[in-house]
């Protein structure tokens, strides 16, 4: 049965006062993501998000709701069920914008590309041949679009932030309240993923 907005704020209040026990909060969070799990959908398909299936969606949008029954402020007289709206449509939204636009913009996936060949582990592969560089590097371009799919959202929206709209990991990370230092960590984790798919990828195609 389908819950109102001031039933799904009553139940939101519930969870966040955590004055229940442990089995009943979790039973109210569970049937929160159930009666929000038609928006979850709705905003999937309506983004062409970057999951690969209906069910990483939902996974990832039951993580999403769990931040906001942590960040939401009811003192602020928006209900729950919007607010919850507005950050799953931006985190959605933000997936579609990843999706898109990364592959056609050449300088950002040139730059992000050049990154990945020069982490530390072997190189993605040789390109002295000039005659084949330019089949090598559209190979690499295609492997890296098909990577895009493991990626989860934080690592998505790195790449977004650093890459598209480039700006600095100092900025980035003042936007996500992390250490620069942090950050570069979390870059350099990324690359070497991201090197060891689109290498696996390439040398399945040979």
């Amino acid at each position: 049965m389908k819950k109102t907005a001031q039933e799904i704020q009553i139940l939101a209040l519930k969870i966040q006062q955590g004055e229940e026990s442990p089995e009943e909060t979790k039973y109210n969070i569970e049937m929160l993501i159930h009666h929000l799990k038609p928006l979850i959908l709705a905003l999937h398909r309506k983004h062409e998000t970057v999951f690969d299936s209906s069910e990483d969606a939902l996974q990832e949008g039951a993580l999403i709701l769990l931040e906001c029954l942590k960040k939401y402020d009811p003192t602020q007289r928006v209900p729950f069920i919007a607010y919850a709206q507005q950050q799953l449509r931006y985190h959605f939204y933000n997936g579609y914008r990843v999706k898109r636009p990364l592959l056609t913009l050449d300088a950002p996936v040139t730059q992000l590309l050049e990154d990945i060949s020069e982490t530390k582990a072997s190189q993605l592969a040789d390109t002295s041949e000039t005659a084949e560089e330019g089949l090598l590097r559209e190979e690499q371009r295609k492997a890296l679009s098909n990577s895009m799919h493991g990626l989860n959202h934080k690592e998505i929206n790195l790449i977004y932030q650093h890459y598209i709209r480039q700006l600095s990991l100092k900025e980035v990370a003042a936007d996500l309240n992390l250490h620069p230092v942090t950050l570069s960590r979390q870059k350099a984790a990324l690359l070497e993923k991201l090197r060891k798919k689109v290498e696996r990828r390439i040398t399945n195609v040979k």
